[in-house]
């Protein structure tokens, strides 16, 4: 799944993020003599809207060639064909909203003139997929980076964890034999005293075996 689904509210700042997009389409269709800013603003964000849907088709190009650590040639290659295929798909969608605007907004002519502007659009739709895949490729990056990060530091908790354990069963068996020690010397000369310390190094001994057991 696409990254920005994958948490809420990541959808409305992607699309916003393709505002600039948006802004860039309708100035180039602007261009075109007879077509006017209402055309070119409502054509360009429909053109943008399809363009940012269209690049979720990318993203597991692009994480099967990261995952299969394919060759940066053959990446280089694959994402450029990949490009230019998407690039001929949408300007072919496009020429559906071209039509809509033409028959409903009632623009005269818009369908002409954007089988006109084909060739141009061709070029952009080939650079803004290309940005599109390279973001995507920058994505999965930061991904590799973040769970490489996360993978050691799980590494230097079970580390830890291992250390702690030799550790406790290093002082443990020194600790019982000294509480043992103590008790027989305290046996004759006092007891109670034996009596008193056995009960409570059983206590701690108990204890212990159970805090283990909810530890492990």
């Amino acid at each position: 799944m696409h990254p920005v689904f994958t948490k809420k509210g990541h959808l409305p700042l992607y699309l916003a993020a393709w505002v600039p997009g948006a802004a860039l389409l309708a100035s180039v269709l602007s261009l075109h003599e007879g077509r006017g800013w209402s055309e070119s603003i409502a054509l360009g964000a429909v053109l943008a809207i399809a363009a940012a849907f269209m690049s979720f088709g990318l993203w597991p190009l692009c994480r099967t060639m990261r995952m299969t650590r394919t060759p940066s040639g053959l990446i280089v290659a694959v994402s450029a064909a990949a490009a230019v295929l998407t690039s001929f798909v949408w300007v072919s969608v496009g020429a559906v909203p071209a039509s809509l605007v033409e028959y409903a907004l009632h623009y005269d002519g818009a369908g002409a003139r954007y089988r006109d502007d084909v060739r141009l659009l061709l070029v952009i739709g080939i650079l803004l997929f290309g940005l599109a895949l390279v973001v995507h490729f920058l994505m999965l990056a930061f991904e590799s980076a973040r769970n490489a990060e996360r993978d050691a530091l799980e590494m230097q908790i079970l580390a830890r964890e291992a250390e702690l354990r030799a550790l406790r069963a290093q002082l443990n068996p020194h600790f019982l034999f000294n509480s043992l020690n103590a008790i027989a010397s305290l046996a004759g000369s006092d007891p109670a005293r034996a009596r008193r310390m056995t009960v409570l190094l059983s206590e701690f001994l108990r204890r212990s075996m159970a805090l283990g057991a909810s530890t492990t």
